[in-house]
C-alpha cells in the first residue's frame, strides 16, 4: 500500500506529499514441518528464528511475471518488519512492514543561520540562499542515507559518546548549501562570497554507487577560478568560508588529524585543477598557532604544517600527481598523526596516488601559545569541492583510516534540485529527520519517498508535472471498475497567499549574564557553563577582555557600552571584590559544543573562588558574535484574475516555517498557482488488474468514446497491490485527474474542433 499524503488541501487533488509504503502478508503452510505460526513463534526451540528476533529485519518482496523470454521481476517493496503475528489456531502468521522511513527517525539538528545582511548589502543574495533539498540532504546524511555515496562518520561509530570533544568535527556537502553537516559557521563577516545568480554551486558532485547512471549529479561549490581571498568589508573578493569544529575542546595539536574532500573533475571546468595555481583548499587550525592545510597547484596536492600566525610552513609532503585521466570525481585525503612517541607522521593521497604512507616529516609540532583560532576550518573554493570533512583523535600510532572522518553510505537517494530557497533556519532545536524532510518537500508541493527498489526520492512539483507528458497505459472502459466522476468548484484556488518568515544575519551583542552567581567558578578549576540559544550564528572566537568597575590604569572602565568583556570578583575573607592587584588568572573563552550548546569555559587560576559581578552586586558578562534578528512575517500574494473573473476569488493562505522571504518565492508560487486556476474532475479510487509495473506519479488514459470521453488522463498517487489466490492480482489506483485536453488536436473527432464548424480529420 503506497500513497502519497501532502499538506494542500484534500479538495485540490494535486499530486504532492510523502508516502510511507506498508506491506502486509498472511502466510499458511508449513517450513521445515513447521506451521508458519510455530515458525514465528518466539518460544518454540525448534524454530530458525529462536532466540533471534526479525522484528526490524529487511524484507524485500517482487512480483515474477512469465513471459516468453522467460520470468522478469519487478520490484515492489523494501523495507523492514515492524509487526509479527502467529495465530495457532489458522495455523498462520500475518506480517507487517513498513519501507524504509524507519530509517529516518533520528532527532536531527540544523546550525542556526539566516543570511547575513553585510553581503546582502554586496548584492550576495542568491550565494546566500539555502537551495531546499539541502535540507532533505542534511537530513538524509545523518541517516546512512547519501546522494553522493558518502556521509559524515558518527560518534557512536567510533564509540564516543554524542556529547564528546573528540571525533568527527566537520563535514559540508556543498550540495546546495555552505551550511555544515558537522560543525558550525563562523561570524559571516569573515567570508567572501560571489555575486550573480548560479555561481555558487554546480552539478558535478559523486553519485551513489547504487543509482542508475543517468541519474544527474548532486550540487556541489562550484569552482570560482583564481584569485580567492577575503578581507573584512571589502566586496571584491570572493571564495573562502569559514567555519568552527563541533567542539573546539576536542582539537589538540599532540593528536592525529584526518581531512579530505572530493575534488569535482567532470563539467565545463574539469580541467581547472590542472591549471590553477597554488592555493589552500583546507586549512584547519588545531591550536598552539598550529595549522594542518591541504593545497592544491596545478595537479598536484600536497599537506603543510604551517605556523598560521607567522604564515610559516613547519613541514611539507612532497607534491603527489592528481590522477588526469578524465574520471569525474577524486578524493583528496590528508592524515597527521603528530605525537612525542611517533613524531610527526603525514599522510596525503588523491585516489590511488599517495605520497608513500605515513611518513616521518621531523619531530613533533608543539608549541604553548595561547590561541583564539583554534579550532577554525576555512574552505578556499577556486576549485569545484563536495565532501569535505574533518575529524581529530586523541590517539597516536594509528594507520591510516579516512573512516574516522568520512565513511561509505549504506542506503541511496536521488534528490531533485529544490524549487525553494531558504534565507534562514527556522530552528536549531533537534526535529526527526523525517518531519523536517516531509515539511520541506510540502512547502514546494514536492514529494519524497522510498521507491520499490529502496531508492531514498525527491521529486520536485516540476518533475511531478512532467511525468503528466507520458501515459504508461492505455486502458478501456472495460478495465475499470467503480469509474465515476465529480466537478466542483472546490478544487480551485486562484489567489495563493504566503506569510513569509524573515530574519537576518547581523553582528551585535549576543548574551548578557542576568544573574552575578551565575558564572561561579571555584579556585584553581576549569569550568564550562551551557547556554541554549536558538539566535547565536557565531559568537566572536577572541579571548574575552576584563574590565571593572574601580578606577585603574591597567583596567579599562565597564559600562553599557561594552559588548565584549567581564568583570571579575574574588571571595576573599567572606566577601566579594574587585581586585585590580589580580592581573591574570581567569580566562574566557565560547564556543558550540557537539550538541549545539553555546559552551562558556572559564579557567580560574587563583586559590579563592570567582564570579563575573560588580562590586555593585550586578552581574558583569557580555559577549558579541553574529545574531540572528527575526524581523516581521512578509505578505507575498499570487494571483490570476482569469481565473478569478470566472469563478470568484478563491484563496489558499500558506504559512510555515518553511515559507520565507526570498526571491523564489514569487517563482514557486506561480508554478503552483497555474495548476489550480480551473476546476478539476475528481474521481473516487479506480480498480484495474494488477499491473507490477505502475509507480507512483505514472500517467495513465482511460478511453471511453462513447461516455465520459475519448480520452480521460489520470495520474497516480496511491497504489494499493493486492495479490490471493482466488482473485489474483488487483490493484485500487488513487488518481487525480488531469484537465481534459481542450481543442485542436490532431485525428480526433471530439478535441479536433478549432471552433465549431471545423474538424481536422
Amino acid at each position: 500500500d503506497r500513497s502519497l499524503r501532502g499538506s494542500a488541501p484534500e479538495e485540490l487533488l494535486l499530486i504532492e506529499g510523502a508516502s510511507a509504503a506498508e506491506l502486509s502478508l498472511t502466510l499458511y503452510g508449513t517450513f521445515q514441518g513447521l506451521s508458519f505460526s510455530a515458525v514465528f513463534s518466539p518460544y518454540n526451540g525448534l524454530s530458525p528464528f529462536y532466540l533471534k528476533d526479525p522484528i526490524g529485519a529487511e524484507i524485500r518482496y517482487q512480483i515474477g511475471v512469465q513471459t516468453v523470454t522467460g520470468m522478469v521481476w519487478y520490484p515492489q517493496f523494501i523495507g523492514n518488519i515492524r509487526t509479527i503475528t502467529p495465530d495457532r489456531g489458522a495455523p498462520s502468521v500475518e506480517i507487517t512492514a513498513l519501507d524504509r522511513v524507519e530509517k529516518l527517525r533520528k532527532p536531527i539538528q540544523l546550525p542556526p543561520w539566516a543570511m547575513s545582511e553585510e553581503h546582502l548589502s554586496y548584492g550576495e543574495l542568491d550565494s546566500q540562499l539555502i537551495r531546499s533539498h539541502w535540507i532533505i540532504d542534511h537530513c538524509l546524511r545523518w541517516c546512512d542515507t547519501s546522494v553522493s555515496g558518502v556521509r559524515p562518520a558518527y560518534r557512536e561509530e567510533t564509540h564516543l559518546p554524542p556529547d564528546w570533544v573528540e571525533g568527527p568535527q566537520f563535514y559540508l556537502t556543498g550540495n546546495g548549501s555552505y551550511l555544515p553537516t558537522v560543525g558550525w559557521l563562523d561570524n559571516l563577516n569573515a567570508d567572501s562570497f560571489p555575486g550573480g545568480v548560479g555561481t555558487m554551486y554546480s552539478p558535478t558532485a559523486p553519485r551513489h554507487i547504487d543509482t542508475p547512471d543517468d541519474t544527474p549529479r548532486p550540487l556541489a561549490l562550484a569552482g570560482l577560478g583564481m584569485p580567492i581571498g577575503q578581507a573584512t568589508g571589502d566586496r571584491t573578493k570572493q571564495g573562502i568560508i569559514r567555519y568552527w569544529c563541533a567542539d573546539r575542546d576536542g582539537i589538540n595539536p599532540p593528536s592525529t588529524h584526518y581531512a579530505g574532500f572530493y575534488l569535482n573533475t567532470n563539467g565545463p571546468n574539469a580541467k581547472a585543477f590542472t591549471t590553477i595555481a597554488q592555493h589552500n583548499v583546507l586549512e584547519v587550525i588545531v591550536g598552539d598557532g598550529v595549522q594542518f592545510t591541504i593545497a592544491i597547484d596545478r595537479g598536484r596536492v600536497r599537506a603543510e604544517v604551517v605556523n598560521h600566525m607567522t604564515d610559516t610552513r613547519l613541514q611539507v609532503t612532497p607534491w603527489v600527481t592528481i590522477p588526469n585521466d578524465n574520471r569525474p570525481n577524486v578524493r583528496i585525503f590528508a592524515e597527521w598523526d603528530n605525537s612525542p612517541q611517533t613524531g610527526s607522521r603525514i599522510y596525503v593521497s588523491a585516489d590511488e596516488n599517495t605520497n608513500g604512507g605515513l611518513i616521518n616529516y621531523g619531530p613533533p609540532i608543539a608549541n604553548d601559545i595561547d590561541d583564539d583560532l583554534k579550532g577554525r576550518i576555512t574552505i578556499g573554493q577556486a576549485l569545484s569541492l563536495s565532501d569535505m570533512c574533518m575529524a581529530s583523535r586523541n590517539f597516536f600510532g594509528a594507520g591510516v583510516d579516512p573512516n574516522q572522518a568520512l565513511r561509505r553510505a549504506t542506503y541511496p537517494a536521488i534528490l531533485d534540485q529544490g524549487l525553494n530557497r531558504f534565507s534562514h533556519i527556522p530552528s536549531h532545536q533537534f526535529a526527526e529527520a523525517w518531519d523536517t524532510i516531509t515539511a520541506v518537500a510540502a512547502a514546494e508541493m514536492g514529494s519524497v519517498f522510498w521507491d520499490e527498489e529502496g531508492l531514498f526520492r525527491f521529486w520536485n512539483y516540476q518533475t511531478i508535472l512532467s511525468k503528466q507528458a507520458t501515459f504508461v497505459r492505455t486502458l478501456t472502459l472495460d478495465d475499470v471498475e467503480d469509474l465515476k466522476i465529480t466537478n466542483s468548484l472546490d478544487s480551485v484556488r486562484n489567489i495563493y497567499t504566503l506569510q513569509a518568515r524573515r530574519k537576518r544575519a547581523v553582528l551585535a551583542r549576543v548574551f548578557e549574564a542576568s544573574d552575578p552567581d551565575e558564572f561561579y567558578v571555584p579556585g584553581s578549576t576549569t569550568k564550562l557553563f551551557r547556554i541554549w540559544s536558538e539566535d547565536v550564528l557565531s559568537p566572536m572566537p577572541f579571548r574575552i577582555p576584563r574590565y571593572t568597575t574601580v578606577a585603574d590604569e591597567d583596567w579599562a572602565l565597564w559600562t553599557d557600552a561594552v559588548d565584549l568583556g567581564y568583570v571579575v570578583q574574588y571571595f576573599d575573607n567572606g566577601a566579594w571584590h574587585e581586585d585590580v592587584t589580580r592581573a591574570d588568572g581567569v580566562d574566557i573563552n565560547i564556543y558550540f559544543n557537539a550538541l549545539g550548546y553555546l559552551t562558556v569555559s572559564i579557567w580560574n587560576g587563583w586559590d579563592v573562588p570567582t564570579r563575573l559581578a560588580t562590586n555593585g552586586g550586578q552581574a558583569a558578562f557580555r559577549f558579541n558574535g553574529t545574531k540572528v534578528r527575526d524581523f516581521d512575517v512578509v505578505p507575498i500574494l499570487t494571483r490570476d484574475q482569469t481565473s478569478i473573473d470566472a469563478y470568484g476569488a478563491r484563496n489558499l493562505e500558506l504559512s510555515g516555517d518553511w515559507y520565507q522571504d526570498s526571491s523564489s518565492a514569487d517563482q514557486m508560487l506561480a508554478v503552483m498557482l497555474a495548476r489550480t486556476t480551473k476546476p478539476i474532475p475528481a474521481t473516487d479510487s479506480i480498480t484495474i488488474a494488477g499491473d507490477p509495473r505502475l509507480r507512483l506519479a505514472d500517467c495513465i488514459q482511460i478511453r471511453d468514446p462513447d461516455g465520459f470521453g475519448e480520452m480521460m488522463a489520470l495520474q497516480i498517487y496511491g497504489i494499493r497491490r493486492e495479490f490471493d489466490r482466488d482473485s489474483g492480482l488487483t490493484d485500487t489506483l488513487t488518481v487525480e485527474m488531469l484537465k481534459p485536453p481542450g481543442s485542436g488536436l490532431w485525428d480526433s473527432k471530439q478535441y479536433g474542433r478549432w471552433d465549431t464548424t471545423f474538424t481536422w480529420s
